[in-house]
């Protein structure tokens, strides 16, 4: 299973979905958080992280990137 989207605000970011975990432009692995955030953990202790937000049709149409608001393209 792979699946690509791409977010865009300042720059862009694509999310990929590969063998069921979620990756940021498909290096760095998305761990899951219990309060709905996903940290990416391309380092141990790294305190970035990515939100999905305002879902349309089942999809989400924006995503917050340590707090950088970006829209689906």
């Amino acid at each position: 299973e792979f699946r690509r989207v791409l977010f865009r605000s300042i720059g862009s970011r694509r999310i990929v979905i590969r063998a069921g975990r979620l990756w940021m432009d498909g290096l760095i692995p998305l761990e899951p958080a219990a309060d709905g955030k996903f940290f990416l953990r391309d380092e141990p202790d790294s305190p970035e992280w990515v939100s999905f937000r305002e879902a349309a049709d089942g999809k989400s149409v924006a995503m917050m990137l340590s707090g950088l608001y970006l829209t689906r393209v």
